[in-house]
């Protein structure tokens, strides 16, 4: 499941986080960014990477500028972002 983080109104870019996760015995957080397209023609753009070390998974429409933003954002708040994972895995 996927829990809300940022939502920026101005760019439609929406950011969530996954509850902590063992992924090949490491804990880890599934970060999920994405972003409305500015009109109708253009597709929706997305992100998908993993806490603790930033690893992607999914880069779609975002340029790398946006995924160093967004990164950068993330690692900003990682001890808030686990803080909260690891609660919601306790209720899962």
């Amino acid at each position: 499941m996927l829990y809300p983080f940022l939502y920026n109104r101005k760019t439609s870019r929406n950011i969530t986080f996954s509850e902590v996760k063992f992924i090949n015995g490491n804990k880890q957080i599934r970060i999920y960014a994405d972003e409305l397209p500015n009109d109708q023609y253009d597709d929706i753009s997305e992100l998908e990477f993993y806490l603790p070390k930033g690893n992607i998974t999914k880069q779609i429409g975002f340029t790398n500028a946006d995924v160093k933003e967004i990164q950068d954002l993330v690692f900003r708040n990682a001890e808030i972002i686990w803080e909260l994972a690891e609660d919601y895995a306790k209720k899962e």
